[in-house]
């Protein structure tokens, strides 16, 4: 019993993907729900991607120093295969 509330708490924890900065926290979690497997790299500080079979796919910025840093995220998902993050942004409407 006392592993099973380990497992599900250490579950819990990779899934809220704790520490990881806002902005890029919602690419790891759709990253996570494709089925990737995402960890914390101990000496990088980046978000290691592997797929099912354990392959290295790529690597996130741990805390990334600015705004743009999803879009980035994006981009090198993209590069490495993977479906990348539907974007949120929407077009402004002009006034006429």
């Amino acid at each position: 019993m006392a592993g099973d509330r380990d497992e599900r708490s250490d579950l819990k924890e990779l899934m809220n993907f704790r520490g990881a900065s806002a902005t890029i926290r919602p690419v790891l979690q759709h990253v996570a729900a494709q089925g990737y497997t995402v960890t914390l790299a101990a000496r990088s500080s980046h978000w290691r991607v592997q797929d099912a079979a354990g392959a290295f796919r790529c690597a996130l910025p741990h805390t990334p120093s600015s705004r743009s840093a999803a879009a980035r995220a994006n981009s090198v998902l993209r590069r490495a295969g993977i479906e990348p993050m539907p974007s949120t942004k929407t077009k402004p409407k002009h006034a006429r």
